[in-house]
């Protein structure tokens, strides 16, 4: 049985996306025959992943445990948590397959003598100087033996190969979904999923699950609230800081829209398939839209409800694939509020669509295969006929 150990300098006790991802992850893993484990920066202990089951949405148990790092004026938390990872990985078998989303952890484990899999999911950050510093340290990593790289879009993959990374060493993985609850709620009906969560069942439901950043587009969805306000249309926003759902609660001028603030990801499935329409009203200035390929699109095709997007590539290098999606340009707020009376106006959109069949290549437990097989096929030596 293999040992998966997936590293990540995610806050335990955030609420971020890749913190979801890395449990679900190493969920698929444990459900595949896999021994995963978590490694996370933290008070030293060691906890069942049992604990967070609904807040993550997971059923196996594995490990996760939680490493110090030691900041200085909150500063260097990254660098003291990869050495410490780097002095507790002296104790791990050789053929322990290991996991991380950080290329100073990556580049850590290699002078131990490890082999690793740097997972990446952006090419950018907040600034050009980040950025480009960023960039200078993932292709200095990728450049040693020892290291392959699995990005989260084709898009990405050629964003790093254009960078002058070697090709060979990338593999694409995109994100995935748990089907199983989705197809369990596709049997319910609409009107009764909306009543068990306090939504107007008479009303068709127009739901964003996500970040609430200021590149979102949440105002895309007030304007939208405000210009439908005569509607049997009812807005629900799932996500969000406090402070960010008070402010928006604060600018909302009608009683149909709902900010619904953080959930537990288990209860998501819930809203996303209880939607008539489901949006994502993404702006060109999200730092990571280029080449990113976020979980929710994942889910929301699971939903089986229609779903309004951006035209960005690597959304749409997954999503061509499927029925039921009408795009827009980015940040043409009047073609996405004229889209959504379109939508729901439309007989034809109303149904649900069974998207499983073509979303089990895109399931946790088949990404985790995939990144099995490549490790494996990357790793092992090759022979000369």
């Amino acid at each position: 049985m293999s040992k998966v150990k997936i590293l990540s300098t995610s806050d335990i006790s955030g609420n971020f996306a890749n913190l979801i991802q890395i449990m679900k992850m190493a969920n698929a893993f444990s459900e595949i025959g896999s021994e995963a484990e978590v490694y996370l920066p933290g008070k030293k202990k060691r906890v069942s992943s049992l604990v967070w089951q609904l807040r993550f949405g997971i059923k196996n148990d594995f490990p996760i445990y939680l490493i110090p790092n030691l900041k200085v004026m909150n500063k260097f938390g990254i660098i003291s948590f990869a050495l410490s990872s780097a002095l507790r990985s002296r104790k791990w078998d050789r053929n322990d397959i290991i996991i991380t989303r950080n290329e100073r952890i990556a580049s850590s484990l290699l002078r131990m003598r490890k082999k690793i899999v740097y997972e990446s999911h952006t090419f950018y950050y907040p600034t050009e100087s980040i950025s480009q510093k960023y960039r200078q340290r993932v292709k200095s990593l990728m450049k040693k033996d020892g290291v392959c790289m699995v990005t989260i879009s084709h898009r990405l993959k050629n964003l790093w190969r254009d960078y002058g990374i070697d090709e060979a060493k990338i593999f694409v993985a995109h994100d995935g979904v748990d089907l199983q609850e989705f197809q369990r709620l596709l049997k319910m009906d609409k009107a009764e999923l909306k009543k068990q969560l306090g939504l107007p069942s008479e009303k068709k439901i127009i739901c964003y699950a996500g970040s609430l950043t200021q590149d979102r587009g949440i105002e895309f969805i007030l304007d939208a609230a405000n210009h439908y306000k005569d509607k049997d249309y009812f807005f629900v926003v799932i996500g969000g800081k406090a402070s960010e759902t008070n402010h928006y609660m604060e600018r909302s001028q009608n009683g149909n829209i709902a900010f619904i603030g953080y959930i537990m990801n288990s209860r998501i499935p819930f809203f996303l398939c209880c939607a008539d329409l489901l949006v994502m009203p993404y702006q060109s200035s999200v730092v990571t839209i280029d080449g990113c390929s976020p979980m929710k699109i994942f889910e929301y095709l699971a939903s089986g409800s229609y779903i309004l997007t951006p035209k960005f590539p690597s959304f749409h290098e997954i999503m061509e694939k499927f029925e039921g999606i009408t795009y827009y340009e980015p940040g043409d707020g009047k073609k996405f509020m004229t889209e959504i009376q379109n939508i729901l106006d439309n007989p034809e959109t109303a149904r649900t669509f069974n998207r499983a069949e073509k979303l089990i290549p895109y399931s946790w437990q088949n990404r985790a295969k995939k990144i099995l097989e490549y490790y494996t096929g990357f790793f092992t030596p090759k022979t000369s006929s």
